[in-house]
């Protein structure tokens, strides 16, 4: 973690616009966005976070890679709401520097799950409260921090926010999840990691590429990734992230590909062991 923090505070100073002299630009913009403009007791909904980039920036992944850091949040609820966890879309691979790494340009919609509680009490009103600071890099890296609010009435029935309520179900289907006509596998050598990801019927039909994205920082963003497809298998080679901090017992991320594994799946979730660990 120092390690990518002394990258970021240099990028800072050896940039050509340094944050000191463009203390009004803020390159990444925030809102709150709710799927619905109204709730009702005992309703499970979703509030989306919308991230907008200038070009020529980028924010970072839950897992920034190499360098970087991710967007940090936590939420002030009314008494008795709960909130679920942060879901993050799929990451993009950028440049930060000379370093390869995961995160977003131009628009990213984060979202959260939140629970009503089934006394919420119908013509009253909830607000709710995000605090929420972040780093956003481009030529410079600007620190930035914003505490965000949205207040929804408590109705008998909701109601839609239409455009919000489809921007966030398309970030919900793009969520990684398992599937059961795949088979992943890891195998390790010296700093190496090799993925391999073959169907287990000939239902599945398999990829000609994926790219990798790790949770943990276990798997280097900046070293590439070489892709070999042979037996009706594709196999990824991974390189260990230098920078981490304990080397753990499992890899989890996702497999994504520039299509679908299958029908509606775009990130193929993965949680498995690694040999020796």
């Amino acid at each position: 973690m120092t390690f990518r923090f002394l990258l970021i505070i240099l990028s800072m100073i050896t940039a050509d616009a340094p944050l000191a002299e463009e203390p009004r630009f803020r390159p990444l913009r925030m809102e709150l966005i709710s799927e619905f403009d109204s709730i009702q007791p005992g309703q499970r909904f979703h509030l989306g976070i919308r991230q907008r980039i200038a070009p020529g920036y980028h924010s970072y992944w839950r897992n920034p890679g190499t360098v970087g850091m991710p967007m940090q949040a936590s939420w002030k609820l009314p008494p008795g709401f709960t909130a679920g966890d942060l879901l993050w879309p799929i990451p993009e691979s950028g440049k930060m520097a000379a370093y390869t790494i995961w995160g977003y340009h131009d628009e990213a919609l984060l979202t959260t799950e939140i629970m009503v509680p089934t006394n919420a009490v119908p013509g009253t009103a909830s607000t709710f409260t995000l605090a929420a600071n972040w780093m956003c890099c481009g030529e410079a890296c600007f620190p930035d921090n914003e505490t965000l609010s949205i207040t929804l009435p408590i109705t008998e029935a909701t109601r839609t926010n239409t455009s919000a309520h489809a921007a966030i179900s398309r970030t919900l289907a793009a969520q990684p999840r398992s599937s059961d006509r795949w088979h992943v596998s890891v195998s390790t050598e010296s700093e190496r990691y090799e993925l391999r990801i073959s169907p287990r019927s000939g239902l599945a039909r398999l990829p000609t590429s994926a790219r990798f994205f790790d949770y943990d920082r276990q798997v280097s963003s900046d070293k590439g990734q070489a892709v070999h497809r042979s037996n009706n298998a594709l196999r990824i080679t991974l390189h260990q992230e230098e920078h981490t901090g304990d080397r753990l017992p499992r890899l989890r991320g996702m497999l994504v590909t520039d299509g679908y594994w299958e029908a509606g799946l775009k990130a193929l979730a993965v949680d498995i062991p690694i040999p020796g660990r």
